[in-house]
């Protein structure tokens, strides 16, 4: 896979709607590769676990986007999951948090449920953000302004005299919960907490891509969203899509940050999220059901 990349781009230019811009060309660039390559035999090797797969096409396609990104904005750090360090080009005020393939194993297993996922943050804060399914050709995006999809603005529910969805009847839910790490360090409390999940809810989903189920909750597509143990680039994007559409994004467990931005940590090789769990609500739901068992999981595995 092979992609001329953009020139450079004036530092004036280091605005919301700008890097939004950038991110969408630079995700779309990717799009034809993985295309092509779907559901044509990809090759996968193990990257931690049978669970956890990588293809070159995951290397290859963060080389497009790092290519891309960091010939726009020279002066950027760019953080990708496959090759994080070596195209770093040091401490920046811009910094880009990329997954070229959010759901491998999707993507290795024909099912076409994954994204190429890429914020934006300046100054450690969140301010544009691309999540591009490249199969149904569907970009999701946010900048300071709003989210979208593709074009189209997607609409807000801030009216607060308007009553909250809560009948957990009628939600839907998705969270790749539980993982197989998840039930061998939970035990019996990850299947008891799965099957209230099946049974309270309209219906659940384990779509193994927290960035599309992030802009899915986002466009309203579905509701509710939780996952535990993830990275920056498994949810930064999608986060922040989830925000400017009007929804609710929260890291839990963490009492000494404050905001998102601050729980990406400049100082860690791998740029981990500190909070062990995260939770969105679409705009105008709320979910008591998933709270509660968020924070049961998080008590349990606190007492080891």
């Amino acid at each position: 896979m092979t992609q001329d990349s953009s020139s450079a781009v004036s530092p004036s230019a280091l605005d919301s709607a700008s890097l939004r811009a950038v991110a969408i060309a630079a995700a779309q660039a990717t799009g034809p590769g993985l295309r092509s390559a779907f559901r044509g035999g990809v090759t996968s090797r193990e990257k931690t676990n049978a669970h956890d797969l990588v293809t070159d096409f995951d290397e290859d396609t963060e080389r497009i986007l790092a290519d891309y990104l960091l010939n726009a904005y020279p002066e950027s750090t760019f953080w990708g999951e496959e090759d994080t360090q070596s195209h770093s080009a040091g401490i920046a005020e811009l910094e880009w948090i990329v997954d070229p393939i959010d759901g491998t194993s999707n993507f290795v297993h024909g099912i076409a449920l994954f994204s190429v996922s890429i914020a934006a943050t300046i100054n450690q804060e969140l301010v544009a953000a691309v999540v591009y399914d490249p199969i149904a050709e569907i970009v999701f995006s946010a900048d300071e302004f709003g989210a979208y999809i593709n074009d189209t603005k997607m609409s807000r529910e801030d009216d607060a005299s308007q009553p909250l969805r809560s009948d957990e009847r009628s939600l839907s839910l998705l969270t790749d919960y539980p993982s197989a790490e998840a039930i061998a360090e939970d035990g019996p409390l990850a299947l008891e907490a799965f099957g209230d999940l099946v049974t309270t809810f309209a219906t659940v989903r384990r779509p193994v891509s927290s960035a599309q189920s992030l802009a899915h909750v986002a466009a309203g597509w579905s509701d509710v969203w939780f996952g535990f143990g993830l990275k920056a680039w498994d949810i930064a994007a999608g986060a922040f899509i989830v925000q400017q559409a009007g929804g609710h994004f929260e890291a839990i467990g963490d009492a000494t940050a404050d905001t998102l931005a601050q729980r990406i940590s400049e100082d860690d090789d791998v740029h981990p999220l500190t909070a062990p769990a995260y939770f969105a609500l679409g705009p105008g739901v709320e979910s008591e059901t998933t709270y509660g068992w968020i924070t049961r999981i998080l008590e349990h595995r606190q007492r080891g």
